[in-house]
């Protein structure tokens, strides 16, 4: 199974032909514009990409990738995105809780307190 973009939305086709047994492999995206750029049309169409896909994959197997990904890469890979999804929520709460600890005051007192803090010696 070949895909272009093994992150977003071939994610889950990949997913399962790799549970499958099934060999994985992408175009990059480089390869995929110099490949596709020899390919009659002009208009970018899903069937375009697809028979461009499907052409590299029958007569340029050197241009894909493997996506073969061993245990210890795959662990690494959970451990390193377990860790961005922390920062992000925590990222997430602290924003709310200064938006909330914002709206907590009346317009006019923050208006005054803003005077009465740029006015002091």
């Amino acid at each position: 199974m070949i895909v272009d973009q093994p992150a977003s939305i071939g994610a889950l086709p990949l997913t399962v032909a790799q549970d499958t047994g099934c060999k994985v492999a992408y175009l990059p995206g480089l390869a995929m514009r110099r490949i596709a750029d020899l390919c009659p049309g002009e208009a970018k169409t899903d069937a375009r990409d697809a028979a461009v896909i499907a052409d590299a994959a029958r007569t340029m197997p050197h241009t894909l990738r493997s996506l073969e990904l061993t245990d210890e890469i795959t662990a690494e890979l959970t451990a390193l995105v377990g860790f961005d999804q922390d920062l992000a929520a925590e990222a997430t709460r602290t924003s709310n809780r200064i938006r909330g600890l914002l709206t907590q005051f009346p317009p006019a007192l923050s208006a005054s307190s803003a005077r009465a803090w740029t006015t002091r010696p």
